[in-house]
């Protein structure tokens, strides 16, 4: 089935929903699930809620509010303490699950307050072939990823993406900050803006893709393969940048940027 008949399916799903809320990240996917539902159902009969956290990338807040009231969306912005709840704290593997469901919860109760019928996510099929724990969150409280209902994958979302102009089509996808700390490893406000603040730097410096996986002393750097010679030419003012915020040593993964490279440490247990 190609992009457009998923797209037609999407429609269709979406006009039997009649009033909904969208978990909107300002990721392409929630975007396309945006941009979709306001076409078919009309502004006053969607809201796109933006969650803020001290685990988000720092411009993330800002930007996922600018890209959906672009796109025409009345907009909402919340925040959610998760660094409060223990199991996300300590970043045990079912910490996902814990966030996922205080996000949830907390779009369960605009839905009641504000008479909408259905909270959507904007899940696609890719996200399942990896450590999701997330997903048992979101069937708790019902919630409904309608890219998954209708099929969609990330190439038929970028296509669908671009037709409705979207401008974030092509952007290269964020995660939680947790994702770039070892599993029962205690978080922490120092270490978190640790993280962010290293990744800022490198990104100011033009590299496209950024991940800083931070083992305690160790700064593990995953960046595109054909990146390298560029990195390598800033090597030394990069590593002392990465010790002046605390660090001892600076490392670069020789695999390059890969998504979710963490959860290999769930493989192995």
């Amino acid at each position: 089935m190609d992009y457009k008949s998923k797209l037609f399916n999407l429609r269709s799903i979406l006009e039997k929903m009649e009033k909904v809320i969208i978990a909107y990240s300002g990721g392409v996917d929630s975007s396309l699930v945006l941009a979709v539902a306001l076409d078919v159902l009309g502004k006053e009969n969607v809201l796109s809620v933006v969650v803020d956290s001290d685990l988000l990338v720092d411009d993330e807040y800002s930007e996922a509010i600018s890209n959906s009231e672009s796109i025409g969306a009345n907009t909402k912005g919340i925040y959610l303490d998760e660094l409060s709840v223990p199991e996300i704290r300590n970043n045990e593997p079912s910490s996902w699950y814990y966030s996922k469901r205080l996000l949830y919860e907390t779009l369960d109760e605009l839905k009641v307050k504000h008479s909408f019928f259905y909270v959507v996510d904007g899940m696609i099929m890719d996200d399942t072939f990896d450590f999701r724990p997330g997903l048992k969150a979101r069937d708790d409280f019902h919630v409904r990823s309608i890219l998954q209902e209708a099929d969609f994958y990330k190439t038929d979302v970028r296509l669908a993406a671009k037709e409705y102009g979207i401008p974030t089509w092509n952007k290269v996808p964020s995660c939680s900050i947790i994702s770039r700390f070892e599993y029962n490893d205690k978080l922490t406000k120092g270490r978190i803006e640790r993280v962010k603040s290293a990744e800022q730097y490198l990104k100011q410096l033009g590299f496209s893709v950024v991940r800083v996986r931070d083992h305690n002393t160790v700064a593990r750097i995953e960046i595109k393969k054909d990146e390298f010679d560029y990195f390598f030419k800033l090597s030394e003012k990069i590593e002392d940048k990465l010790l002046s915020i605390g660090y001892s040593f600076v490392a670069l993964d020789i695999k390059g940027y890969s998504y979710g490279k963490m959860n290999r440490l769930l493989s192995n247990e």
